[in-house]
């Protein structure tokens, strides 16, 4: 899969009150034909940030559409126009999507996964601590996946599913058979098939968010990453330690 780094986000520059000054007072038309103009300009930050226009591009607009003497000009080169409306063009419709949007989207299908792990041993595990984990997991996972869905809505509206299973971790955390989980009788030979399933889970998302402390470009993701790590990697030392004291070795 391509880097979706190597994209490089359109600057949006923000419209001072200084710029539309010199812009209303320049020479470009008279102040009394740009009152439509003026009140577009005001507004420019949040239009521009939704049209992805360039500053440069929008003054072109007004010079194309309204003369010096605000009267109209026909636009008869259609290579300026194409110019004008290509500035600072969005992404191509199949770019890769962020990083982030991707972390987030497989972040919480892995939790999903996990979840659904814990909720089905839960009734057959028979070690007290490990029955401890597995109805813990789907509650601290849960909110986490919660947390990444409230930054996804705000971060990335509307932007489609992103999930990459060529993240690192994801493919070797995932491809587990989970039907003997339900199918399997509760004793010691059940809890230590959960711990044998779980650990190699846990180290997936470790891996996937090792990778995201150095590659996402939000602070929220990063501090999300490390509770990622600290948390599941102490649940894994754990889990080994139990499986030690359920072998005898």
């Amino acid at each position: 899969m391509r880097d979706p780094e190597a994209y490089p986000r359109p600057v949006v520059p923000a419209l001072s009150q200084t710029a539309m000054a010199r812009v209303m007072k320049g020479p470009l038309c008279r102040t009394d034909t740009l009152v439509c103009h003026a009140t577009l300009f005001r507004k420019g930050n949040h239009l521009m940030k939704r049209m992805r226009l360039s500053f440069p591009a929008v003054l072109l607009s007004i010079a194309l559409t309204t003369g010096c003497g605000g009267e109209k000009v026909a636009t008869t080169d259609p290579a300026m126009t194409t110019a004008a409306t290509a500035t600072d063009s969005t992404m191509p419709a199949n770019a890769p999507a962020s990083y982030d949007l991707q972390f987030l989207d497989t972040m919480s299908k892995h939790h999903l996964a996990a979840i659904a792990m814990a909720k089905t041993a839960q009734g057959k595990i028979e070690h007290p601590l490990l029955k401890e984990l597995a109805t813990r997991i789907p509650v601290d996972q849960q909110k986490e996946i919660d947390q990444m869905t409230i930054w996804r809505d705000l971060w990335y509206p509307g932007a489609p599913t992103a999930e990459n299973m060529d993240m690192p971790g994801m493919k070797s955390s995932m491809n587990m058979d989970m039907t003997h989980m339900s199918t399997m009788k509760a004793g010691k030979d059940y809890d230590l098939m959960f711990i044998d399933m779980m650990t190699p889970h846990h180290d997936g998302a470790i891996e996937m968010s090792r990778e995201a402390m150095t590659r996402s470009e939000h602070q929220e993701v990063k501090t999300l990453a490390q509770a990622i790590i600290d948390a599941q990697q102490r649940e894994v030392d754990q889990m080994k330690q139990w499986k030690g004291m359920l072998t005898g070795k």
